[in-house]
């Protein structure tokens, strides 16, 4: 008899835990503590063809606009910057700051800033960006994942050039994107927040983009986030929808695709019998059949057992 009792209160705890676990309300993200699922825009940067320091890893077509995330940190400083070439010192190229106006209106947020040349490039080239002033600072510049750079002036970044004349590639194609929204596990949230994971297409034409600077654009709640053609990104939870736009090394826009907020899936897993469920599938109560089918079964053998 206290065997068959003992046997019987495990199944009745466990389904106790998954009913309420399945089917109890949670409410939305305002609940997220700021410390689960955070990206830095300016992580980008480590991507960009301008480096602080030591060579670019990507090499940029003669005709590249190249770009870094930065924030207009002193609105009142004017932009007067020149690309300079190392190689044939003291030849220089003044450049159009595109995006500048924008950061300078919202200088609490990352904007994607180009730097245009008046002429095209040389090939098999280095330029130094060299500003006499700048409005613009940006972090990780310096391309050092172990530490996050305090922002730093937008000034003596290194370019280097391809050595052909050949002109950056169109902005690749972006049907097919798609977006999730996943859970964390081992941040003590309780498989809360969410956090959003953008993928791009893969294939030859994202990684030829890719290596020579050019870029896929996120608007994700207005602000924009950097990734590179092919890759798998993490953003912050979102309730609202995204909008892609490639753009190749040399600026070329091409059609923005809109993910809605109804087509980002959203992953439903367990962490903890304690954590419920944001959005319970149509099909949790099937996962209790298992349960109700225990449940008989030790009622069954409890009377069996009685004298």
């Amino acid at each position: 008899m206290a065997g068959v009792r003992t046997r019987s209160r495990l199944p009745r705890w466990i389904g106790l835990a998954l009913v309420a676990g399945l089917l109890a309300p949670r409410s939305a993200a305002a609940e997220v503590a700021s410390t689960c699922a955070e990206r830095i825009p300016a992580f980008a940067n480590l991507e960009s063809p301008l480096r602080a320091q030591g060579t670019a890893l990507v090499q940029v077509p003669v005709d590249a606009a190249p770009w870094v995330v930065a924030r207009c940190a002193a609105p009142e400083v004017p932009a007067a910057c020149v690309l300079r070439d190392l190689d044939d010192p003291p030849r220089e190229l003044a450049v159009d700051v595109e995006h500048l106006a924008e950061a300078c209106a919202d200088p609490e947020t990352d904007y994607v800033v180009r730097f245009r040349p008046e002429r095209l490039l040389l090939p098999s080239r280095r330029y130094a960006l060299h500003c006499e002033t700048t409005p613009l600072a940006a972090g990780l510049l310096s391309g050092d994942r172990d530490q996050l750079s305090e922002e730093a002036p937008v000034t003596d970044l290194q370019l280097v050039t391809k050595g052909s004349t050949v002109p950056s590639r169109a902005p690749v194609d972006l049907a097919g994107a798609e977006a999730e929204h996943l859970r964390q596990d081992d941040t003590g949230c309780c498989g809360d927040p969410l956090y959003l994971v953008v993928r791009t297409p893969t294939g030859s034409d994202a990684e030829r983009s890719a290596g020579e600077g050019g870029i896929v654009e996120i608007e994700r709640e207005g602000e924009v986030w950097v990734a590179l053609p092919g890759e798998a990104i993490q953003l912050p939870w979102t309730d609202e929808g995204i909008r892609l736009t490639a753009v190749g090394a040399n600026g070329t826009r091409g059609e923005p695709v809109t993910i809605p907020i109804e087509a980002i899936d959203e992953e439903l897993i367990y962490t903890d019998f304690g954590c419920a469920l944001r959005r319970p599938p149509p099909l949790a109560l099937w996962l209790l059949a298992p349960l109700v089918l225990l449940r008989w079964s030790t009622r069954r053998r409890r009377r069996e057992a009685r004298p």
